[in-house]
């Protein structure tokens, strides 16, 4: 009946992996129940605004190759959509995965499709270089310290042609994904829009 912001955004991750079928599909349906109930959309803004201003302050990235705490990064786009699956009220929209996520929430007419696919490309470039970093790199990215045969690897990834052009595009994504989490989420002190 009751749930703090940051565990409706928990619950739209919310999967069956393993175990009874049948238990699963019922606590999937009451997840989805509790997201898709009616949420005061000012308090749900406001919150996932705050939560991202305090991991801010008290996680911040190490440099714009912390994919995950990076302004604009993974964490922006994710508070982002599921701000939007928490303000919209209805189960259809809910998908853990984000990408399924901003295609329902597209195909509603809750979120301009031009900020969906930004935000959906954007998702789909960082999820590609993270998943090379993460079997290759153990601590932070440098990309002057880093071995040709990476920098070439996910200068390939991100369909550029060199380093420099690289660190160019992941910038340029982030501060649009961060504009976008602020046009959809707000910064906490204003109403946000859509």
């Amino acid at each position: 009946e009751e749930a703090w912001t940051w565990e409706l955004q928990a619950l739209t991750r919310v999967r069956p992996v393993a175990g009874d079928a049948s238990l699963g599909r019922r606590a999937l349906a009451t997840a989805h129940a509790a997201i898709a109930r009616p949420h005061d959309r000012a308090k749900i803004l406001a919150d996932v605004a705050d939560m991202r201003a305090r991991m801010d302050r008290e996680r911040p990235s190490r440099s714009a190759w912390d994919l995950k705490l990076a302004p604009g990064g993974f964490v922006d786009i994710e508070f982002a959509v599921q701000a939007l699956q928490l303000t919209a009220a209805n189960g259809a929209l809910i998908d853990a995965n984000t990408g399924e996520a901003l295609l329902k929430l597209t195909a509603a007419g809750v979120i301009k499709p031009e900020v969906a696919a930004r935000l959906d490309g954007a998702w789909r470039l960082l999820s590609s270089l993270q998943q090379t970093l993460r079997i290759t790199v153990s601590g932070d990215l440098s990309l002057e310290a880093a071995p040709k045969p990476l920098i070439g690897r996910l200068v390939a990834l991100a369909g550029v042609s060199s380093g420099e052009e690289l660190e160019t595009m992941l910038r340029a994504t982030q501060a649009a994904v961060r504009a976008d989490f602020l046009q959809i989420v707000g910064d906490g002190s204003a109403p946000a829009g859509r």
